[in-house]
């Protein structure tokens, strides 16, 4: 018996909860299976026993041979002469039963494969066995789960001991994200982190978790950002009112040349488009080819100081919010 084999052992017994005796049940019948295939003869052996040493990694096969008088051996299989038994147990009679050791030579070695994919059969086996009976009574209950992963198109679902499968008809409609996902629900903006059977784990651009029920989930609209080929961006940036109309343009010429520069620069969109309240509004919209956020954002920095440099140098003044107040005085004061 190999690491695997134990290692084995350990993973059911411990993650999915199946009772060491059960397991290592489980493996006896599969090493004596292995034997009747590997040992010419063995099919006919009526009764035969595994001892698993899961300390030792040793297995050891037994036959359970009927004690008979010497001559009277009809059986070779099932069958061992008296004079045989007596080496073994001094105290052997016809009639009775004896266990002999008929392993052969690096038997846990050459078998092990074998032995392992019967094993595993008869320990699913068992989990089917433990699932139905910790769900008969269950049916129409909600349980929680977590994602595990995709197949296809439907949910591999983590219920703890076991794993269930949620069908892509039962999936929420207009769910359409994987965990790692960038999305925007409603005022949430933010990375998939698990995807569970009442609500979906959101980790947002500021690192704090949040927790959107997945009712919600299927009646908002979810903008899968991972998916989008271009990260869009929209700016306004304001020039004070006494910018002349010269200057104003040359703004427009100058975020053109910054924005061109930077090979990502998808469409673009600049206009002088209002006259805001505290400002000459100059209207941007950018439009990024990739989708890394992190990158994105090193780049707009740079873009950005860009712009702030070179308004600086032409003596564009960027406007703030103000306010003008108009005080009343008394006639004559």
């Amino acid at each position: 018996m190999t690491n695997d084999i134990v290692a084995l052992i350990e993973y059911y017994e411990k993650e999915k909860g199946i009772d060491r005796d059960r397991v290592v049940a489980a493996l006896e019948f599969a090493f004596i299976s292995a034997y009747r295939k590997m040992v010419p003869g063995a099919d006919a052996i009526e009764t035969l026993r595994a001892d698993v040493n899961t300390r030792k990694g040793e297995t050891r096969i037994f036959a359970v041979l009927a004690v008979v008088a010497d001559g009277c051996q009809t059986d070779k299989f099932n069958q061992v002469q008296l004079a045989v038994a007596l080496k073994k147990s001094p105290a052997a009679q016809p009639g009775d039963v004896l266990e002999f050791n008929v392993t052969p030579k690096d038997f846990g070695r050459i078998a092990v494969q074998t032995a392992k994919q019967t094993m595993m059969q008869r320990l699913r086996q068992a989990e089917k066995e433990m699932i139905y009976e910790e769900f008969k009574d269950r049916a129409g209950d909600i349980v929680s789960g977590t994602v595990r992963r995709f197949e296809r198109n439907d949910v591999m679902i983590d219920l703890g001991k076991f794993e269930g499968i949620l069908p892509n008809r039962e999936r929420v409609q207009g769910e359409d994200y994987n965990i790692g996902d960038r999305i925007r629900v409603e005022s949430v903006d933010g990375f998939v982190e698990t995807i569970g059977l009442r609500s979906t784990n959101v980790r947002n651009l500021d690192g704090h978790h949040v927790t959107i029920p997945n009712k919600l989930m299927g009646n908002a609209i979810i903008t899968n950002i991972t998916r989008r080929p271009t990260i869009k961006t929209e700016m306004n940036i304001g020039l004070t009112y006494d910018t002349p109309a010269e200057k104003v343009k040359r703004a427009t010429f100058i975020l053109e040349e910054v924005f061109r520069s930077n090979p990502k620069t998808g469409e673009l969109i600049i206009s002088f488009n209002k006259f805001a309240d505290s400002a000459l509004n100059l209207f941007v919209v950018h439009f990024w080819n990739g989708t890394d956020v992190k990158e994105h954002f090193a780049e707009m920095q740079e873009l950005n100081l860009q712009i702030k440099s070179r308004f600086d140098a032409e003596k564009i003044e960027f406007a703030f919010p103000s306010q003008t107040i108009y005080l009343k005085t008394d006639a004559g004061k």
